[in-house]
Order: structure tokens, then sequence, then C-alpha cells
């Protein structure tokens, strides 16, 4: 798209894994005599190009590096350039802080995503915030204001303005609603339940690209406003969440989804739906195992897989290999010290805790749930990019669900990996299945 601009000579969009996670990036070599304009190639890409294809930075490159072979060396480009505003024409298509309460969420939104400009009216989540950086967010936005924000207004109001209107209309935002209306629409509504982690702010990226006469609601986690005690047993999560499901929708027919681990609780959701005589015409699982699923092998199988992994790549890339897995081990270090820090300064650590909180909780009830067989046909979005884990087997299509789902299983492949399944640009795949799906199982 943006070599048929005709201020561009040479383009190459790539996704780069970055602090602020998988993200698209431009380098454009401009045309002999254009002017190289971010903003102006922007407005170009926008009358294409859908807003989750959008690149976050455009940067500016004299030629693209080549190999001998002819090709783009990838990695000999430069880093992408942190997202900003690049000309003064950026005032045009910017919405400045009108008042107090957005200039303190602006700045927040700023230091957080390391912008130095942004439109009041820009989605956080457009802006490259995720749903850990939104916890920052919150802490931050409590320390400026004086109020607790829920991650559910994240999903209401994810923009500057709307958050602030928000909260000028409502005041402090103390609880934190357990269904949580996205979207409404015609119809039943797509039922979206919370990972592991307790919240549902990946809905706003689904909204954003289903079919707006679709509802959406979504079910989160009790115990994210850090007073009630969260559930730790899934009879009890889910003798609340069909209760909460009945309440705003009384009769089926149902549509429901769960991500990860969530799956397990839309599992036993549909199957007391089922079991009052309800309708349960959709239940998606979005990359979660079924019981013993992925395989696990023993100590002697995984240290030949990791043998065998290195044995299939060449000597330039085997210590590339052994420094991924120990920069893997770090990571879980660093995520633990992380906590003990921000815990003991006090900073983010009242959120943090609260979420790590709701996520033990539900973890424990997964790992005890005991599955039944399901009389009914389910439907698994599988992640097709499998990590490189000797000692375990990702090798069953249906993960797992074959051995449970009576009415068989639909598998939709999903080209990502299981951590950014539901992160731009991969999430369009999931969104435009459930699209497909609900639009054919509602007759």
């Amino acid at each position: 798209a943006l070599e048929a601009i005709d201020a561009v000579s040479q383009a190459l969009v790539l996704p780069i894994d970055g602090p602020l996670g998988l993200r698209l990036h431009a380098w454009v070599v401009p045309a002999r005599g254009a002017t190289f304009d971010p903003v102006r190639l922007r407005d170009a890409l926008r009358a294409t190009l859908p807003e989750p294809m959008m690149p976050a930075t455009i940067d500016r490159i004299g030629t693209l590096p080549r190999a001998a072979s002819g090709k783009v060396d990838a990695s000999q480009l430069p880093p992408p350039e942190a997202p900003r505003a690049h000309t003064d024409d950026a005032a045009r298509w910017r919405t400045e802080p009108r008042t107090q309460a957005e200039d303190a969420i602006a700045k927040v939104f700023r230091d957080v995503l390391g912008l130095q400009l942004l439109d009041v009216h820009a989605s956080f989540f457009d802006l490259g915030g995720t749903s850990l950086t939104a916890v920052r967010a919150l802490s931050r936005i409590h320390d400026a204001l004086g109020v607790r924000v829920p991650l559910s207004a994240f999903v209401r109001s994810p923009s500057v303005a709307a958050l602030a209107e928000h909260l000028h209309g409502e005041g402090v935002l103390a609880e934190e609603p357990l269904v949580v209306r996205i979207r409404e629409g015609e119809g039943p509504p797509l039922w979206l339940l919370h990972p592991v982690g307790g919240h549902v702010v990946y809905g706003e990226e689904i909204a954003k690209r289903l079919d707006a006469s679709i509802p959406l609601y979504g079910i989160q986690a009790r115990g994210l406003d850090g007073h009630q005690p969260p559930l730790s047993q899934m009879g009890e999560i889910a003798s609340l969440y069909v209760s909460l499901i009945r309440e705003a929708q009384p009769e089926g027919p149902y549509f429901i989804a769960g991500p990860s681990q969530g799956g397990l609780a839309a599992l036993e959701i549909a199957q007391r739906l089922r079991a009052a005589g309800q309708d349960v015409r959709l239940l998606a699982m979005l990359d979660c195992w079924a019981p013993g699923f992925p395989r696990r092998t023993g100590l002697g199988r995984r240290v030949l897989d990791h043998a065998a992994a290195m044995r299939a790549r060449p000597w330039t890339e085997r210590l590339g290999y052994l420094r991924e897995k120990a920069e893997r081990r770090w990571k879980k270090l660093e995520h633990e010290v992380w906590r003990y820090r921000y815990r003991e300064r006090g900073d983010e650590g009242a959120i943090y805790d609260t979420l790590l909180e709701v996520q033990s909780a539900y973890e424990a009830a997964a790992d005890a749930y005991e599955v039944r067989p399901y009389p009914g046909r389910v439907h698994v979005f599988r992640a097709l990019r499998v990590p490189v884990s000797p000692g375990l087997r990702f090798d069953d299509p249906t993960c797992g669900w074959a051995a449970f789902a009576r009415g068989g299983v639909e598998v939709i492949d999903v080209d990502a990996e299981h951590k950014d399944m539901l992160d731009p640009p991969h999430v369009e795949q999931v969104a435009e299945a459930f699209e497909r799906l609900v639009t054919t199982l509602r007759g």
C-alpha cells in the first residue's frame, strides 16, 4: 500500500516485538524530489487500509539494505523511532487536552506509552496500550486524580476524552462491574469470558472488528475491585456467571467464548445452560487446551528434544537458541523481582497484587476442574505459531477436545502465538471467525 503512493519509491513494513508489544513499523525510501511527511502518508494509507493494519511508525531511510541474494536484509534496518508527530501538520489531526482531567490523563498516557504527542480522542489500545500497560496507567491516574478507575473503564472509555467525561459524569468509579456491555446491537450477544487475568480488556479489540449489529458482552472475575474475594472453585464461578448471563439474557440462543484458561469457565457455563434446557449455539475455546494437553514428556525426552533443536540449527544460530532459553528464565525471575519491588514501594503494587490474587484463584479453580463430556459441538481457535518447547507435544490439532466434545470439534487456525492471538493484527482473524460463526449459527 505504501509503494502505491506517489511520494514513495520503496517501502518495507514488518512486525516488531518491542516494549509495547508486537507492532507494525514501516521504513520508506522517498521518491525523487518528494518530501517525506509521515502525516500525509498516514492519511493516504487510511484510504485503503483498516486501522489495525496501520504502522505504528513510518521512518525515512536512504535505501533498503539488501543481502548478496538481492533480498532485503531486515537485520540491517535501523530500529524504529519512538512514535511521535513528525511535522507541524500534526495539529490538524490532533486534539489537545481541553480540561484539567484530560490534561492529567493525557500525561499518564504519554508517560506509560512513551509518546510525545497524542490525540485525546485516540484509543489507549490504538496507541499501543495493552492490559499490562493499562494497569500501570490506572495506578498513575489514581495518583494524579485521586480516583480508582476499574479496568472495565478502559473497555468502555479507552480515550483520554471519553475517560475524562466518564469520570466527570460518574465521579469515583469504585465498583468493578462483572458484566461489561462492551457494545450493544441487535439479537443475542456474543459473551466473552475473561482469561486467567480476570478482565475483558481484549473485548475492545474484538468490538472494533466485529459487525456492528452483533452485541458484545464481557464477564469479568470477581475480586478485580480489590474488595470482594475472588472465587477459586469452578463450580462457584460458573454458577455466578450463569446467573449474570441469564439476568442480562434470560433465554437462548447463547454464544459463549473463552480465551486460554477462560475456555474452561465457558465450557462449564455451556454445560449448565444446556442442562437447564437452554440452546447453546456457540461454545468457542480460544487456544484453550484440554486436561492432559499439550502432552508432557519425561526429562530424558526433554534433553533429547533440546539436542535435536540445537542440531537442526546452523552453528551461527545455536548460541542464539541458548540465549533465548536463558532469556525466558530471566524474564520469569524479573517478573518476581518486579512484583516484590512494586509491592514494597506501594506504587503499582496494590493493583498488581489484586490482579495476581484474581489470577491465582482462577488458576486454582482451573487446575482442580474435572472436565466432563460435552454433548454439543466445540469450536477451537488454535494458535498455529507454537513455541519451541522441549518436553511438550503440541501435536493434537483439536487441543485435546476431540475426546470430550460429543458433537464434534471445528478447528479455526489463527496465524499467531498464544500470547498475541488477541492483539493486533492477529485479532482480525479471530473477529472474522466470530462474525462468520455468529452470523451462520443465528440462522
